[in-house]
């Protein structure tokens, strides 16, 4: 997790504390991330079907007519994949990104997401260039 979504978390589960205090305390024994005006637990599906109104939401935005096309079909797995691509630009390498995502293997994740790494061969052979001319540069000539 990262230290920004950790912090959101933070905030959001004061809130919520301070919410089930004004309420006369702990409503429920679990604390879920999302739940209803009482803090109870809501129906996962639910929150798919907001993921969805908001999609739809931003395409009315975007295209202002009355059949969005950028979101149709998307729902909170865009999000996943959205996360993956954004890590693999960012650097991260696929035996960690595997493991953050939970797949079953590397070669799945590597299937996966195989078209995002195309970019990077071009700054494969400049580090690659760049460790053989700083091994170079340091020989000592006879």
């Amino acid at each position: 997790m990262t230290r920004y979504l950790h912090g959101i978390l933070e905030k959001h589960y004061s809130a919520q504390q301070n919410g089930k205090a004004k309420l006369d305390g702990n409503l429920n024994e679990w604390d879920y991330v999302i739940v209803n005006e009482i803090f109870e637990r809501i129906d996962p599906n639910r929150v798919t079907e907001w993921m969805r109104e908001a999609m739809h939401e931003l395409d009315h935005k975007e295209i202002k007519e009355d059949k969005p096309v950028k979101w149709v079909g998307r729902g909170l797995h865009s999000v996943r994949h959205t996360f993956a691509s954004y890590a693999i630009r960012a650097g991260v390498n696929v035996a960690e990104l595997s493991v953050i995502l939970g797949h079953h293997s590397k070669m799945f994740t590597l299937k996966t997401y195989a078209h995002l790494f195309e970019n990077s061969k071009r700054e494969a052979m400049d580090k690659i260039e760049a460790y053989r001319d700083g091994i170079q540069s340091k020989k000592i000539d006879p």
